[in-house]
């Protein structure tokens, strides 16, 4: 049997999230490794390009989120016809029920006014009552009729208990939605000034960076400038090139020059190179040292922004999975409440509970 993996539409979501951040990771890597990039500054446009992307695709979870909002909302509001259309359904068929019950009984056929009915029948088993023998039967059946009454009184009392009870449980879930809401809210307006003032801050430090990479950039090629000045102005004044006064030899290209009395260089114009070549040296580990001090600082403020935009988003998915565990325990309340109402209705209208006080109207005639 072969394996065959399949791909939910949440693993092609994931995947390509990897593959994003794969592709920024390499283009940030080729930045930090150009050597170009390196030497002349830092490349705003990537910067400036990497902050209209965060915010394009924060714009983008915004009015995805938004949407979705609309959407639950329009759901809810659906889910809220339905329920009223189908409790007044419910109602409807319960009074035509209750309508047609009492027709039956208006309908069933009234005692017989024979004064001899045993004589239409056949045996002693089937006579139903004996008239004259039961003298309490008009206060028996006003004594019914006003138990019948207390107890449609009863079941009117509780019916509109249930409904001021879902009416409070609506209005106590229409609260805790609201104050939802407003902390969700209060949360986005926290979180979108974090962001827009992080955002400017790092904007500041970006063009100061700029700025002082530009400065010392600049302070460098005067440096080189000046230092190439002295070496022309040295390489002509040298006393190298000067010659000590005295008697000149003519040589073969008409050159007139004193080469037994060159003077040369002094111990004095050697050690001066030397402290030149020496300050040269420590000018260039001082460079060194800064410019290693500089990426180090940057790499630092780098890992910082990142550790701070990781802190972030997982603040902001705590808060998300919060938010969702809440609106299910609420969803799962609501439905337990709906289910045990639905289950009180149907045994409220299936089952007729009698009392004991029904029971001692029975037998009481002198038979």
């Amino acid at each position: 049997m072969y394996k065959v993996e399949i791909v939910t539409k949440q693993d092609a979501l994931t995947e390509a999230a990897l593959e994003r951040r794969r592709r920024l990771e390499a283009e940030r890597k080729q930045r930090i490794f150009d050597t170009k990039t390196r030497v002349m500054g830092l490349d705003l446009a990537a910067l400036n390009a990497q902050v209209d992307e965060r915010r394009s695709e924060r714009q983008r979870d915004a009015q995805r989120d938004a949407a979705f909002a609309h959407a639950a909302h329009d759901t809810a509001v659906l889910l809220d016809v339905l329920d009223r259309e189908t409790s007044a359904l419910r109602r409807q068929q319960l009074r035509e029920q209750n309508a047609f019950h009492q027709e039956q009984i208006r309908q069933r056929p009234a005692p017989s006014a024979d004064p001899h009915p045993h004589e239409a029948l056949d045996h002693v088993a089937a006579l139903q009552r004996f008239d004259g023998e039961d003298e309490r039967q008009r206060e028996r059946k006003r004594l019914q009729a006003e138990q019948n009454r207390v107890w449609a009184q009863e079941q009117q009392y509780a019916k509109q208990q249930a409904r001021e009870a879902e009416r409070a449980r609506e209005r106590e879930a229409e609260a805790l939605d609201a104050a939802i809401a407003a902390q969700q809210q209060l949360l986005s307006h926290a979180y979108e000034s974090q962001r827009q003032q992080q955002q400017r801050e790092q904007q500041a430090l970006n063009a100061q960076l700029a700025v002082q990479r530009r400065a010392e950039e600049h302070a460098q090629r005067e440096q080189q400038r000046q230092m190439e000045r002295d070496e022309v102005e040295r390489a002509i004044n040298s006393a190298l090139l000067t010659e000590s006064a005295g008697r000149p030899t003519v040589t073969a290209s008409g050159r007139a020059v004193r080469m037994d009395h060159y003077k040369g260089m002094t111990d004095a114009e050697i050690a001066e190179i030397a402290r030149e070549r020496d300050r040269q040296y420590a000018q260039q580990q001082q460079q060194q040292l800064a410019e290693r001090r500089q990426q180090e600082e940057e790499a630092h403020q780098q890992n910082d922004l990142a550790r701070g935009m990781a802190l972030l988003h997982r603040e902001q998915e705590r808060l998300r999975r919060e938010r969702s565990l809440e609106t299910r325990r609420e969803n799962e309340r609501l439905a337990m409440e709906a289910r045990q109402k639905r289950l009180a209705e149907r045994s409220d209208l299936l089952v007729n509970r009698e009392k004991d006080t029904y029971y001692t109207y029975w037998n009481q005639s002198s038979r």
